[in-house]
């Protein structure tokens, strides 16, 4: 099981640095205007926000309460003891890079950062 969950998490981490490189491969390309305009990527991980206008927040209705996230980013989430599901506090302290790592780790994608 923990197998499963360890791949689980790669595929995370690969498809967040999948979306970090597109978004890099958009932007060189319209900075030197070539001919071939993709469109910007969306969703969750594209980079269009800077770090002060992002907010991270956890879909309930996905959240296993594995907790992971509360490991890794300790001062952006914590676990809510009437639901034992992981909330965002309305002013994350952790780094962008943390919270995005929490994101990248949650094994069922209940964490979004936008």
């Amino acid at each position: 099981m923990e197998q499963l969950i360890d791949i689980s998490i790669r595929l995370q981490q690969i498809s967040a640095q999948m979306a970090w490189l597109q978004q890099q491969v958009w932007q060189l390309t319209m900075m030197q205007g070539v001919g071939y305009r993709p469109s910007p990527p969306q969703g969750p991980t594209a980079r269009d926000a800077s770090a002060e206008e992002r907010r991270s927040y956890v879909d309930q209705g996905s959240c296993r309460g594995c907790g992971l996230c509360v490991r890794v980013a300790p001062r952006t989430f914590r676990m809510d003891p009437q639901t034992g599901r992981a909330v965002a506090l309305p002013e994350p302290r952790d780094p962008p890079s943390t919270i995005q790592m929490a994101v990248a780790r949650c094994p069922v994608g209940a964490i979004h950062y936008r």
